[in-house]
């Protein structure tokens, strides 16, 4: 076949359109097939960052020395993965209020496993880190001294027991009503009003009120005796009702409040709280022959911590004497709002003892919102226990067979709280309906109803005999249940009578 070359020369040489199809699929196979020879020489490099008490330190750095490229952060409990080639590496492995630390890693053909514990910056070493802090910051200053002897004042380090008496109520805010607030202004006060009565209908208050005995052993040994226990209304918004399930020890590094907050919360009482936090000191009073210096602290960064508020410290002693913090809205998982309130007594200028606990907090709903609180008042410490061996077992919380069953005379002096008005109103309208609601003419009535035989209950419900008094019940299959006409057999006649006893 002659070709011309000229033409060839002189005209541009097309590629039919399935070619160039056909060239991008090879590119793009071309390219998968080299990335996972890339990813198929890779290895993963995995752990957990724990400090000196094996607690885990979350949000740590972890990265390679020579290559900062390659890094990482551990999440919320501490854990971490790296992807690294066969060869070599220093890690460098740093967080906030802990010295740096380096690891010397291996990667040889196959995933591995490499747990990292680094070690708490001691509070003279603090100036050596490059904060942006003045030497004149008082404040600081002061909690540099609280932070030195944290670990003398801290009760958790000590085994102890002490009672614990814990209030907790929950009120529903609904859009007032014109109507009734008029009515509700021109009734008597003794009594309860029109929304008052509305809302103990509507389910629009609870009270839960419980009296415990708690007993403790370090480093996490708990185990709670609930002596009494009383709820009136629902339980499902009430927060701390009991003390084994989240504890605001402050004195730790770290709070992990899971059923509370997203993420850790950093303690503005320890060596990272002083790289996490500010502290301004912003008030200087006497209180009962003491000086007491209320510090503000707000958190340097808002990915770190969501903790703010105050810290009040005794001077020449430097004993926390009260804490009010606030927990931002952020990270919270159940409630809108959240403000801790504690105060401490101080034994032998060395030990804070937590005294008092109030817990406030609440959710907003489109109609509305709950407003709610818990009061915790604790006293008798003993500090001088004798545990048995077996004392402390997987069992945290044990409640007392009489705890459900205690009277009026019990909670009048076991009650470390005076009610409020509201709070009485409630309990008697509760009482009286219980009461009501159990009187002998009111349980008869039911069972006349209950036990009366109708035609209905004949033909197809089926006929119940119910004798309260000696606590029995017998139950008769209706004609419906007992006619069997299409059966394997023939047609069947089966009655039906059951009996139980409670």
């Amino acid at each position: 076949m002659d070709y011309n070359t000229n033409n060839l020369c002189n005209k541009s040489i097309y590629f039919p359109s399935f070619f160039r199809m056909n060239s991008l699929k090879i590119c793009l196979l071309f390219f998968s097939i080299l990335t996972s020879q890339w990813a198929s020489g890779q290895f993963t490099l995995s752990g957990k960052i724990t400090n000196e008490n094996n607690e885990p330190i979350p949000y740590s750095n972890i990265y390679v020395k020579l290559n900062t490229d390659q890094r990482t952060v551990a999440n919320e409990t501490g854990d971490y993965t790296m992807q690294l080639f066969e060869g070599e590496y220093y890690l460098v492995i740093s967080s906030e209020g802990y010295e740096d630390r380096e690891a010397y890693i291996t990667i040889t053909n196959k995933n591995i496993v490499r747990d990292v514990q680094l070690f708490s910056l001691k509070v003279k070493d603090i100036d050596d880190v490059s904060i942006k802090a003045k030497k004149t910051n008082i404040g600081r200053d002061i909690m540099l001294k609280v932070v030195d002897r944290k670990e003398i004042m801290d009760l958790w380090n000590y085994p102890h027991t002490c009672n614990v008496y814990i209030k907790a109520k929950e009120k529903i805010i609904r859009p007032e009503n014109k109507k009734e607030k008029e009515k509700d202004d021109s009734e008597d006060k003794n009594d309860l009003t029109s929304a008052e009565i509305k809302s103990i209908q509507n389910g629009d208050m609870s009270l839960c009120e419980v009296q415990i005995q708690r007993n403790y052993a370090p480093p996490n040994k708990v185990k709670e005796i609930r002596n009494a226990y009383s709820l009136r209304g629902s339980d499902r918004n009430l927060y701390y009702t009991t003390t084994v399930k989240s504890n605001f020890n402050f004195f730790d590094n770290l709070l992990y409040l899971d059923d509370l907050n997203e993420s850790p919360i950093q303690s503005p009482i320890s060596v990272a709280g002083i790289l996490s936090y500010k502290y301004k000191l912003v008030q200087k009073y006497t209180e009962n022959g003491k000086t007491i210096y209320k510090i503000k602290i707000t958190a340097r960064s808002t990915a770190t911590s969501t903790l703010e508020g105050y810290v009040y410290v005794i001077d020449s002693t430097f004993l926390i004497q009260k804490l009010d913090l606030t927990l931002n809205k952020g990270n919270l998982l159940r409630f809108d709002k959240f403000n801790i309130y504690q105060e401490f007594e101080q034994l032998n200028d060395s030990l804070c003892v937590l005294k008092r606990q109030e817990l406030t907090y609440g959710v907003k709903y489109k109609s509305g919102a709950s407003e709610c609180s818990t009061i915790a008042e604790f006293d008798t410490y003993d500090f001088g226990p004798k545990f048995s061996k077996r004392y402390f077992s997987t069992e945290l919380a044990v409640t007392t067979k009489e705890a459900y069953e205690r009277d009026s005379n019990y909670w009048n002096s076991a009650r470390k709280l005076s009610l409020t008005d509201d709070e009485i109103k409630f309990i008697k309208s509760k009482d009286s309906l219980k009461d009501a609601l159990n009187r002998t003419e009111y349980l008869d009535s039911i069972d006349n109803v209950f036990n009366k035989i109708t035609a209905l209950k004949v033909l197809w419900f089926g006929v119940e005999k119910r004798n309260r008094s000696k606590g029995v019940q017998w139950n008769y299959g209706s004609l419906a249940s007992m006619l069997r006409p299409i059966y394997i057999a023939g047609p069947r006649i089966n009655p039906g009578v059951s009996y139980f006893k409670i």
